[in-house]
């Protein structure tokens, strides 16, 4: 189990639970920061994929590679102005997952990432 958070630094937290035992410390997940919630979902293979609004309003999303532990470099989702992620999709399938967002304009957006499974 995963729970991702926003810190006191405008940063993006994660902290994890396996069997009974909850990670000691939160780990940052580098370079992100949102005035807003994290939005999160397990993707296939293990993985988990995050995405936020950054503090420029934008839609940004990383993936955590199950095999090393490592979050990829937030990507740019959009190029125009979001709001904080109110409703999120499911993975597609095992190789894809699909984001549905809301804007400030109020249009919703629809996104299809690649899961970056590790061979």
């Amino acid at each position: 189990m995963f729970v991702l958070a926003v810190g006191s630094d405008q940063g993006i937290y994660c902290n994890y639970r396996t069997g009974e035992t909850w990670q000691t410390a939160w780990t940052k997940i580098p370079g992100g920061q949102t005035k807003n919630a994290v939005a999160a979902i397990a993707t296939g293979g293990g993985g988990i994929s995050a995405v936020i609004t950054g503090l420029d309003g934008k839609f940004y999303t990383s993936w955590r590679d199950p095999s090393s532990g490592t979050w990829t470099p937030w990507a740019s989702l959009d190029n125009g102005t979001g709001s904080s992620p109110v409703t999120v999709a499911g993975a597609a399938d095992s190789d894809k997952t699909a984001w549905v967002l809301t804007g400030n304009n109020k249009h919703v957006y629809t996104f299809i990432q690649e899961n970056l499974i590790a061979e």
